[in-house]
Order: C-alpha cells, then structure tokens, then sequence
C-alpha cells in the first residue's frame, strides 16, 4: 500500500511539470538588404514551456525551428539560404533556443537568458520576455538581434546588414 501512494504521488508530479507544446507559434526576422527591409518566418516550429505553478524561476522555455523552412517571399532566395554559405541545413537542420534562466521582473514581463544555437555556434542571448494568461492558455512573446555573422551565416556582404532581428510569438495550453 505504501509502494501505491508513493507511485501516486510521483505520477502526480509529473504531470504537474509535464512538457507543454505551443499550440501556435511563430518565429518571423527582419534584417536589411541592400538599405530595403527584408521579412521572413520559418514554417515548421516546435516550442516547449515547463511552468510549475507560475513559478517562472523554476520553468524552462526552449523551442527549434526547422532551417530548411525558411520563407521570405521569394523562393530563389529562400532557396539560396538553405545552403552551405547560409544556413547549411543538410549539416545544421535545426536551429535551437533553450533557457538557461527566466526571472520574472514584474508581472507579465521576464528577463530569459537562453543558449542559442545556429549552425555550430551557440550563444548566451539574453531576451526580454512579455507573457499573458488567461484561463486556457499563456501568450509568450519576446525579441532580440543577433549578428548574423557570428554564426557563420552568410559572408562578408556590404548590402546585407549584420544584424538580424528575430520575434517570437507562442501561445501554450494550461
């Protein structure tokens, strides 16, 4: 009988901090080419949150994006990203963000520290982090700039700007 209530008990945990898939997400870029702003998003997305209570110290957030989705309304240039001098998504298919920390600064607001890693090189970002709850779901928005080149995404350019800025919107089930 002891052995049952333990085995409840754990069971009951984990389904507390069990892994919630965003419901909707989206990650969409921005960067300069040739003095003209470029947009873009990736079409195939997975995100995570662990969140215990609303206690965002304890949660983590991570997400990978799929290189080779990449659109940015012309399908040569998309086309032309995926490749070795870009994005290399034969060598580097996925594009990842984990949480090393998120710290609430105020209600609906976070500070997130996350390890991002493009291609081979992961870097600490730090990410200022809005989240909005209601009964069914939390709405979590960030955005940050990277520079493109310390990731080994495309060359030494002088039409194509250095930094990228990257959005982010998910939308987690309760």
């Amino acid at each position: 009988m002891k052995k049952l209530v333990v085995l409840i008990g754990l069971i009951s945990y984990v389904q507390i901090v069990a892994q919630t898939d965003a419901s909707s997400i989206k990650v969409d870029f921005q960067i300069k080419n040739a003095g003209i702003m470029v947009d873009g998003h990736f079409d195939s997305i997975q995100a995570q949150l662990y969140l215990k209570k609303n206690q965002w110290e304890s949660a983590s957030l991570s997400g990978k994006v799929y290189a080779k989705t990449i659109k940015t309304g012309i399908a040569l240039r998309d086309k032309h990203l995926i490749n070795d001098d870009y994005f290399d998504t034969q060598a580097y298919p996925l594009i990842t963000l984990n949480s090393i920390s998120l710290k609430e600064t105020k209600k609906g607001k976070l500070t997130g520290k996350f390890n991002l890693r493009i291609r081979e090189t992961t870097q600490l970002v730090e990410i200022p982090i809005t989240y909005t709850q209601n009964g069914k779901s939390i709405l979590v928005k960030g955005q940050f700039s990277i520079n493109r080149q310390e990731f080994g995404v495309g060359g030494d350019s002088f039409v194509l700007a250095d930094d990228v800025l990257i959005l982010f919107e998910a939308t987690f089930p309760k």
